[in-house]
C-alpha cells in the first residue's frame, strides 16, 4: 500500500447520515480517482454513538456502496473503524485497524489523506499548527511510528478532501463559531496535561484572539437567554484565564468551559435541529 484514506466520522441522527456525512462520501469518487486501486486503502471511521444502533463507518461504506455499484472503485481495499466516539479515537483506532489488518508492513512508507468537511479538516491543522503536542496528526504518526511505520500527512488542507460545510445559513455560522472555541478548549487540556503549564503568554494571547473572535459571532446572532448565559459563562472563562492561574485553576475553568461548549454544540449543532423537527 502506498495511500491511506481515512474518511472521518459525522455523529448520525435515527440511525442516517446527516448532510455533512452524505456530503464526506459524495465527494470520495472524484476525489479518488486520483489513487490507483491496487496501492490505496480506505478507511471508513466512526463508531456507535450515543442513541444510534448504527456505525458511523457502516453508514458511511453502505452509502459508498449504493453510489459506486457500477464503478471500479468498489475495488478499493477497504476497512471499517468502527469502534471510536470521537475524531482522536478516529485517527488512533484507525492507525491500530491498519496495523492489525497487514495492509500495512513494518518499514513502509505510505501518504495519509484525510477526507471531511472543509471547518473540520482547517481545525485540525490550526491546531497542530498552533499546538503540535495536542494536534490529532500526532497521535496517528505516533502510533505509527510505534509499529515501524513511516507516515506522511501534509498539513496543506488542498492535499486532503476538504468538502464544503452544506448548511449555508446563520444555523451554520452559530455551529462554525462554536467549533472554533475547540481551540480554546484543547489549549486548556494542554495546560491542564502540564504541555503548557506555566502558561505561555505568546500561546494564550493567540488561542484569545481566536476565542473572542468566535463569540464576538456567537453574541450577535445568539438571543435567545438561557443560551446566552451559557455564553457568558465561556466569556468569564476566556477572560479569566492568564499566566498567574494555577494548574488547579485550569482545570476548574476547563470543566466550565467544556460543559458549555459540548451543550451548546449538541443544542444548536443544525442536523441535529433539523432533524427533531
Amino acid at each position: 500500500m502506498r495511500d491511506v484514506i481515512l474518511v472521518l466520522g459525522k455523529r448520525l441522527q435515527n440511525n442516517a447520515l446527516t448532510a455533512e456525512g452524505r456530503s464526506r462520501v459524495e465527494a470520495l469518487p472524484a476525489f479518488l480517482a486520483r489513487f490507483s486501486t491496487a496501492t490505496s486503502v480506505l478507511v471508513f471511521c466512526g463508531g456507535v454513538t450515543k442513541g444510534q444502533t448504527l456505525s458511523e463507518a457502516s453508514a458511511m461504506y453502505q452509502y459508498y456502496q449504493q453510489l459506486n455499484t457500477h464503478t471500479s472503485q468498489s475495488s478499493y481495499k477497504t476497512l471499517l473503524e468502527d469502534q471510536s466516539l470521537n475524531t482522536i479515537e478516529n485517527i488512533h483506532n484507525a492507525a491500530h485497524k491498519l496495523i492489525s489488518s497487514g495492509l500495512l508492513q513494518q518499514g513502509q512508507r505510505v501518504n495519509a489523506v484525510f477526507v471531511s468537511n472543509d471547518y473540520h479538516l482547517q481545525r485540525i491543522f490550526q491546531i497542530q499548527e498552533l499546538m503540535d503536542e495536542q494536534g490529532l496528526l500526532r497521535v496517528l504518526l505516533e502510533k505509527c511510528q510505534q509499529a515501524g511505520l513511516h507516515v506522511s500527512i501534509s498539513t496543506d488542507v488542498q492535499h486532503h478532501c476538504s468538502v464544503p460545510y452544506p448548511h449555508a445559513n446563520q444555523a451554520g455560522q452559530v455551529f462554525l463559531a462554536l467549533d472554533e472555541l475547540t481551540v480554546f478548549r484543547v489549549f486548556l487540556e494542554g495546560v491542564v496535561r502540564g504541555v503548557y503549564f506555566p502558561i505561555q503568554q505568546g500561546l494564550l494571547h493567540q488561542v484569545t484572539q481566536t476565542a473572542q473572535r468566535s463569540m464576538s459571532v456567537l453574541t450577535a446572532l445568539i438571543q435567545e437567554p438561557k443560551l446566552v448565559h451559557r455564553l457568558e459563562v465561556m466569556q468569564k472563562v476566556i477572560e479569566s484565564v492568564d499566566e498567574t492561574c494555577s494548574k488547579q485553576r485550569v482545570t476548574e475553568y476547563l470543566a466550565q468551559f467544556h460543559q458549555e461548549l459540548t451543550t451548546l454544540n449538541r443544542q444548536l449543532d443544525p442536523e441535529v435541529v433539523t432533524q427533531a423537527h
